[in-house]
């Protein structure tokens, strides 16, 4: 019951927070412009189960170039999976050699692969439904309004990490965060809204709204750490 009026709390207060003018970096979300159509947002919150404080994670922008170094939508693909990350640092992927070794000895010491993308702060990750180019034609069909994803790294799912593999990630409880199967047990991951946008110029995509609550498990180790309740508004970009 606490949980359940928590998150009306929670989603009361995100609507309240849109619904309301405010002076976002870039203008305001109703402001017209030629490319990306109104605001791009993340609000959630983060519950460790060590007992530490929340830590809240909102940003919001009027993005008229999500490829921009100012804004807080970035994208980036990796191993046949769609990444959209918030971040005004984002990380490339690291295929270094230094890196390759940090994953093979993660590997060999926790018994199975993972990927190698690396970011700061919370990301979306969506596994293309047959491992192929995320295009128009795919993208319409796996993000469509009212659809809920499951979460697990197969096709046609859903990842949310937070720090995910970041350097030292064992030694602070909020670092080297993602989802696994198990948080379908209670999760969801819902699309509200979509529409066709210009991110940039000569750059098409898809802008998503969605919510979302889960549990997130450490990597590697698959012990639970942390529950993720928020909404978000982010690009998909047409990759042909």
């Amino acid at each position: 019951m606490k949980r359940k009026k928590k998150l009306g709390l929670l989603i009361l207060w995100m609507f309240t927070l849109l619904a309301c003018d405010q002076d976002f970096p870039g203008g305001d979300p109703g402001e017209d412009s030629n490319y990306a159509r109104g605001s791009y947002f993340l609000n959630a919150e983060l519950s460790l189960q060590t007992g530490a404080p929340p830590i809240f994670i909102n940003w919001a922008v009027v993005d008229d170039d999500p490829t921009s170094k100012d804004a807080y939508n970035h994208y980036l693909i990796a191993d046949n999976a769609l990444y959209s990350v918030f971040s005004t640092n984002l990380y490339n992927v690291d295929t270094s050699t230094t890196a390759q070794q940090v994953i093979k000895k993660y590997e060999e010491e926790y018994g199975y692969r993972y990927g190698n993308v690396n970011y700061r702060g919370l990301g979306f990750c969506f596994y293309h439904p047959q491992e192929g180019e995320w295009d128009a034609d795919s993208a319409f069909d796996f993000f469509q309004e009212g659809k809920s994803i499951l979460f697990d790294t197969i096709p046609g799912s859903l990842e949310i990490g937070y720090n995910k593999n970041t350097k030292n990630m064992f030694g602070n409880p909020a670092w080297g965060l993602i989802t696994n199967q198990d948080s379908n047990t209670s999760g969801t991951f819902m699309i509200d809204k979509i529409e066709e946008v210009e991110g940039s110029p000569g750059i098409w995509g898809l802008q998503v709204t969605a919510t979302f609550e889960c549990r997130l498990y450490k990597q590697y180790i698959n012990e639970p750490f942390a529950d993720l309740i928020g909404s978000a508004s982010f690009f998909v970009p047409f990759m042909n």
